[in-house]
């Protein structure tokens, strides 16, 4: 710190006191002035790197010391740094971004017939996963009392216009099984059954 305070004086950058002292006058000030002076840093501002980073040149810019820009550093360019590292307690940095912006988007959407999907459910004796078993009620007790997903043997984007949808098509599945069957590359009901029963 010294030796920055020393270089950032050649070129007045620091205050007035250390103007024209030795490096050894300014490394006793510097002592002398701890006693009195400390900065208070909150723990989620301590950064520890466990090896070092290569630092963009328009964030600290080159040949200039690091006491004069890192006071310089917006919001954003200390978020960033700050991701890379972990926090005092060691902790990996926890990464954070904005969410929630409101948007408005026009596109296609594909129509499902909601009467269908409940003629389904209402022909139901069993609200379990046809793929894994798993039931709602029992699990969630009230909260899961009927709930179920409805999920078509036939990709809705691949029904022509004027085709029908009948009961049959649909299969009552939990919310798991039923990402599982829309993943890529698509699966039928009985095929996820084998995956789930290890066959």
């Amino acid at each position: 710190m010294a030796v920055d305070v020393f270089e950032l004086a050649k070129i007045n950058q620091v205050a007035h006191r250390y103007m024209n002292q030795t490096l050894t006058q300014i490394e006793n000030s510097i002592r002398s002035d701890f006693v009195y002076f400390r900065w208070a840093v909150p723990k989620d501002r301590i950064v520890v790197f466990r090896e070092s980073l290569p630092i963009p040149p328009n964030i600290f810019e080159p040949g200039r010391q690091r006491m004069v820009t890192s006071y310089n550093l917006s919001e954003e360019q200390f978020r960033a740094i700050t991701k890379l590292g972990a926090d005092a307690s060691g902790r990996e940095g926890e990464r954070s971004e904005e969410e929630g912006a409101r948007r408005l988007r026009l596109h296609w959407a594909i129509e499902r017939k909601p009467q269908l999907v409940a003629a389904f459910k209402a022909s139901l004796t069993s609200f379990a996963c046809t793929v894994c078993g798993f039931d709602f009620e029992r699990t969630y007790k009230e909260r899961g009392i009927g709930f179920i997903e409805c999920h078509h043997t036939k990709p809705v984007a691949e029904i022509r216009p004027g085709e029908k949808t009948r009961l049959s098509d649909l299969r009552a599945v939990c919310s798991n099984c039923h990402q599982m069957l829309h993943r890529k590359p698509m699966l039928t009901v009985e095929e996820l059954r084998d995956v789930v029963e290890g066959k």
